[in-house]
């Protein structure tokens, strides 16, 4: 799925709100829509959303963006500046030496730190992420403006806001004025709007686009458009079956897509089909969720990255595989980069993936006390 620029809206949200509900509506109506040039006015922004609504993206986006334009800005996971610091996390990038260029300029910084439900889930803490940030800009706190991503179930409001106004004081300065923009907010990601879904259906050449938007309504399937992951799959779905399916359909639809051949030009050659492709994945995406692992090391890795024990080699979990059919399995666009060397998969989608493996495993002969092993043993 190519990304297609959205002019994504954001507004302000504490713990008392209700994220989405009305009063966040009639608050942005009032104030108007706060876009990623007015959150860049801000020295540390939060930004919470729902799963697959394209934060981490948006992210990655902007950085490449701002790069682009001879601005400075860098796009870390949470969970590498947590267990690795700064330095290392960016070791082996170009960033490590754009980094260290900055560190000797006077210029300003855009940290996008990504995202607090993967390293949460890997037991890190956000204390030690911002800890290990602060220690690599020392002196130069006054040049920084931070971006941390969180999905809105993982974001602890009192514990997490407390541990980011204390650590990153020396950015945000002086909270007690009354800035416009604050120097310090927390804001939530809007669903996709009419206009911004329409951008994407355009941007993805459907055609009918009423037929396709009656059908959407007419299945009760809204819920799946406001997130650029879910529409993507609606988009799919409808074009190959002219219909909308439902979340099972989604995600399979998803898995379909995400795990074709990445190069139109290799499909013919394809030494894996989309059946070993799917059973190969479910393996690595179980022992993944069984082991707590966040992800999964690429063929070229560097070996500071494989000496890491969060992560996985792909070729221990699938032996049978040979070197090259491995790197063509990872290859595949179900799989997100994870930082240098890594690969991983979305949550959700590794979800669905373990519980199929799960019940591929129930159906067999001896299949319950096969996985009741696995699972208690785990």
């Amino acid at each position: 799925m190519n990304f297609v620029q959205l002019d994504r809206r954001f507004h302000d949200v504490s713990s008392e709100d209700d994220v989405y509900g009305m009063a966040a509506f009639v608050r942005e109506h009032y104030y108007g829509p706060t876009t990623w040039k007015r959150l860049l006015e801000s020295r540390v922004v939060v930004v919470v959303a729902e799963a697959r609504a394209g934060k981490s993206e948006e992210c990655r986006q902007l950085a490449h963006a701002l790069s682009e334009a001879d601005k400075i800005a860098f796009f870390v996971p949470l969970r590498d500046l947590a267990q690795h610091g700064l330095p290392d996390s960016l070791r082996g990038t170009e960033d490590a030496d754009t980094f260290a260029a900055w560190l000797k300029s006077d210029k300003d910084a855009l940290f996008l730190l990504d995202s607090v439900d993967e390293w949460r889930i890997a037991g890190q803490t956000l204390r030690a992420a911002l800890q290990n940030l602060m220690q690599a800009v020392r002196g130069h706190e006054n040049r920084l403006r931070i971006v941390i991503t969180s999905r809105l179930v993982d974001w602890r409001w009192e514990e997490d806001e407390r541990t980011v106004r204390e650590l990153l004081a020396p950015v945000i300065g002086d909270l007690s004025k009354d800035n416009d923009p604050p120097m310090f907010r927390v804001v939530a990601m809007r669903p996709l709007n009419f206009d911004q879904a329409k951008r994407f259906c355009e941007a993805n050449h459907i055609e009918k686009l009423s037929e396709f938007l009656s059908a959407i309504e007419q299945r009760n399937a809204g819920d799946f458009v406001p997130r650029p992951a879910d529409l993507h799959a609606l988009i799919s779905l409808w074009k190959r079956d002219g219909r909308i399916g439902s979340l099972q359909d989604i995600l399979e639809e998803t898995l379909r897509l995400g795990l074709q051949e990445s190069n139109p030009e290799y499909r013919g050659n394809d030494p894996l089909s989309f059946a070993d492709a799917l059973n190969y994945t479910k393996h690595l995406a179980a022992v993944l969720t069984l082991t707590k692992k966040a992800s999964l090391l690429l063929p070229d890795a560097p070996a500071e990255i494989r000496a890491r024990d969060d992560v996985l080699a792909p070729r221990e979990i699938l032996p049978g595989l040979t070197a090259s059919q491995i790197s063509r399995l990872l290859d595949r666009r179900l799989f997100s980069e994870a930082g240098m060397g890594r690969i991983r998969l979305y949550r959700d989608i590794q979800d669905f993936l373990t519980a199929q493996w799960l019940r591929d495993i129930l159906v067999t002969d001896g299949g319950k006390k096969e996985a009741e092993a696995l699972l208690f043993r785990s």
